[in-house]
Parts: C-alpha cells; sequence; structure tokens
C-alpha cells in the first residue's frame, strides 16, 4: 500500500537536524535543499511524480530528511511515502554518497546510464548537475557522504 514508509521520529534522533514536510505543495519543483557541509552550491530539488499529490495537504509526513555532520562525514536518514523525483544541480560535489536502502527502489540516472538500487544493493555515486534520482514510493533510505578527496 503506497505511503507507508516509516516517519523520522525527531525524539528519537536528537543530534540530528530534521526537516519533514505534510505538504505536497512543497515538493513541487521548487522546493531545494541544499548540501550543509562542503558544496552549498550543489542543490537538491525535490518533486512529487503524482501531480495531483502536488496540492495536497497530509495528516502526517510525507517527505522526511534528518542529517547529522560530524567533521567532512554527512549522515542522512530519508523516507519519502511517495514516488519522488530528485534532481541534483549546480556545481559537482566534493562528496561521495553512499546510499543503503532500508524500503522501496531508487534508480540513479547520471547521464544516459540508469542503475537501480534496492535493500539488497546500494548505490555509490558522486552528486553533480544533470544527475536524477527516481524514489519510489514508501522509501527509506540511509545517505552517508564522504569527501572525495579524503577517500
Amino acid at each position: 500500500m503506497r505511503g507507508d514508509a516509516h516517519a523520522i521520529d525527531p525524539m528519537a534522533l536528537p543530534l540530528f537536524d530534521v526537516s519533514a514536510t505534510s505538504d505536497g505543495g512543497l515538493l513541487d519543483g521548487t522546493s531545494r535543499v541544499v548540501e550543509r557541509v562542503a558544496q552549498p552550491k550543489t542543490t537538491y530539488a525535490y518533486q512529487l511524480r503524482d501531480r495531483t499529490l502536488w496540492r495536497q495537504r497530509f495528516d502526517r509526513p510525507i517527505f522526511t530528511l534528518a542529517t547529522r555532520s560530524a567533521g567532512s562525514i554527512i549522515a542522512a536518514h530519508a523516507t519519502n511515502r511517495f514516488a519522488t523525483d530528485v534532481t541534483i544541480d549546480g556545481e559537482q560535489s566534493g562528496l561521495i554518497c553512499f546510499t543503503t536502502l532500508l524500503q522501496g527502489r531508487s534508480s540513479l540516472i547520471n547521464d544516459t546510464v540508469e542503475v537501480t538500487a534496492t535493500p539488497e544493493c546500494g548505490l555509490v555515486f558522486r552528486p553533480g548537475p544533470a544527475t536524477r534520482l527516481l524514489i519510489s514510493d514508501d522509501n527509506e533510505r540511509v545517505n552517508i557522504f564522504l569527501d572525495a578527496g579524503a577517500v
């Protein structure tokens, strides 16, 4: 059933910065989440794939993001209740992202190459211009970002 991804409980992650939205209008392609460390000119734009959800408000969050940084390492836990396109733009990131899916699927499209992650097989990529992620309904994932120069 669509919309069953686990919401992040801010009380369970007191050291994380937690953002959440229950408003589909905030994920209409105009909102941007900016990397908090290392590359402030790399942006992530989130857009719900189902246009009928764009103007709806929900009783619980449809997107949550918890982030924590320690030096050049960023840990993030994200959930999406509904299928979402994530477009990465701006400058080439100085980070490498390691993604582990806890639930759902995510497809990474970079140029003409598409790779799909599942709970059995994650992703490793360097966010940059013309990178897209196609996030499934009921998606829950953990991202660890490391400084590419340190790797």
